[in-house]
This record gives structure tokens, sequence and C-alpha cells, in this order.
């Protein structure tokens, strides 16, 4: 199953992630609690991470990512309520050349890159 893969790969690289899966507003999310922030102004902090999870992961990557606790105003830089509860937010940024590289390596170094803006 999908999401099962990248909690495989994430626990692999030794992230902390929760074995079962969130659902909220009909979607999986695989969350990843703590997640240590290694760059941008937040670096040091411990967060919570949280990725929907496509039916045909990998294929399809998930979404934006979600993020506990807000880092970022609401309302800004497409920055939105998550379905996770008013603890989180949706921050709503794809991907970029997935197809390069499908993979858990790839999906954490798109969250570094968001660190570094946020």
């Amino acid at each position: 199953m999908p999401a099962e893969d990248l909690i495989r790969e994430l626990k692999g690289r030794g992230y902390a992630v929760q074995d079962a899966l969130v659902i909220a507003n009909g979607s999986q999310f695989v969350i990843v609690d703590p997640y240590p922030v290694e760059l941008g102004q937040h670096a040091g902090k411990k967060i919570a991470i949280a990725f929907a999870m496509p039916g045909d992961y990998p294929f399809t990557p998930p979404g934006g990512i979600h993020v506990k606790p807000h880092l970022i105003p609401v309302g800004t830089r497409n920055v939105n309520p998550s379905p996770l509860g008013s603890e989180w937010q949706y921050w709503s940024r794809p991907i970029r050349d997935w197809r390069k590289e499908r993979s858990a390596s790839r999906l954490l170094s798109h969250v570094n890159r968001l660190m570094l803006d946020a």
C-alpha cells in the first residue's frame, strides 16, 4: 500500500513516523512527529508534518505539506486551514520535478526548501 511505503521509507531515514494513518476529510495522512527543522529561521525547532497520501503514491506525489504548529500566518503565502484541525495549517506548495525522483528523499528535500522560505 502506498502510504505504508512512505512510512517505511521515512522510518528507514530515522524519522519518527506514526504507524497509524490519520484520516481527515476523506484523505489519509502520514504524520512525522517530531520533525526536526534543519534550515531557515525555524531551524532547531521540532514540529509535526503531515502528508496527504494520494492512492497511487509514488506515481503521484503528496500535495503540499500540513504543519503543526503554525509557522506562517494563515491566509498569507498560500497557507490555509488544514483538515487535520485548527492546530495545523496547510501549505499549498506542490513538489517540483517529482517525475525525476519519486521518493521520500525528494519529499524531504521539498520540505527543506519550504522551510528556507518560512
